[in-house]
């Protein structure tokens, strides 16, 4: 998997995440910094992603995970 990018961070919720290469399958995986899941969300066929961090202001970890088992994992602030 190459680096994704997320983006805009800080965020005031709706974000685009550029997978830099078409992926079959992921899932998107939000937790909360007392790690409670937000959300999980599986996408087929995508490059790019847009979507809308729902919740309070605060920190964030986005998971994504590809099909293959690989992930990435990145810390998002929303004012």
């Amino acid at each position: 998997m190459k680096t994704p990018v997320l983006f805009p961070n800080p965020t005031e919720g709706y974000m685009s995440i550029d997978l830099k290469e078409k992926h079959e399958y992921i899932a998107i995986e939000i937790t909360s910094l007392d790690g409670k899941i937000v959300s999980r969300t599986d996408y087929i066929s995508v490059s790019k992603v847009q979507l809308n961090l729902q919740g309070k202001p605060g920190i964030y970890f986005f998971e994504i995970i590809g099909n293959e088992g690989r992930t990435a994992r990145y810390k998002v602030i929303k004012r």
